[in-house]
């Protein structure tokens, strides 16, 4: 009896094992769809950057600051004021040969002779940056970054990305939650099925 029992939670076992690898995969598919849907409209409404819980988001288009962290990548950056800066912080800034690009480099000199300024340089570049970064061309400090995420979000702005990345997961998770939905009307089905027979069969005992 005991091994029969064993055998029949067996099935049992598994289902919920299922039934658990499910649910995670779509909570994990719903929080990426959600992520990546949030930072396209940030980056859609902001120029300068897209603003997360204090910190501005960059994605790293070439390898200057390998091995720290590669193109691709998501840095999440933090104002800071110039003089909180040091030699060794890395730093994003408005280039000053070009106001219209964006650079981030490690600060390898201070100079405060006159206005503040710093000399910086790519960690994997050979020589200093040429022209001196001042305080006002600074857009802040790096506090961390997220490897790859900058290929997946600039991948998601494309139509096949799109397609990709946001359509076709909505539709997934969409047709998910209306399975849910038919499985847990079917199961109220089936139990006032049940309640209905057991309410049966007591009644025609009753009338003995």
């Amino acid at each position: 009896m005991d091994n029969h029992n064993s055998l029949n939670s067996i099935p049992n076992k598994l289902t919920s094992l299922k039934t658990g690898v499910g649910n995670f995969l779509f909570i994990a598919l719903f929080i990426v769809l959600a992520l990546v849907a949030f930072l396209l409209i940030q980056v859609k409404h902001n120029e300068s950057g897209p603003s997360i819980g204090g910190f501005q988001m960059f994605v790293v288009i070439s390898g200057s600051m390998n091995p720290v962290f590669d193109a691709g990548s998501i840095i999440m950056v933090r104002s800071v004021s110039a003089e909180d800066i040091a030699v060794g912080d890395i730093i994003t800034f408005n280039n000053p040969g070009d106001s219209s690009k964006i650079v981030t480099h490690r600060v390898v000199g201070v100079n405060e002779k006159e206005d503040l300024s710093f000399v910086t340089r790519g960690d994997a570049n050979d020589a200093n940056d040429r022209d001196l970064v001042l305080a006002n061309n600074i857009i802040g400090k790096v506090a961390y970054h997220i490897p790859y995420l900058g290929y997946i979000l600039n991948f998601a702005q494309t139509k096949i990305g799109l397609v990709l990345l946001i359509i076709i997961p909505g539709i997934i998770v969409i047709l998910f939650e209306f399975r849910n939905i038919l499985t847990c009307a079917a199961e109220l089905d089936r139990k006032k099925q049940e309640e209905k027979h057991l309410l049966s069969a007591t009644g025609d005992s009753e009338s003995f």
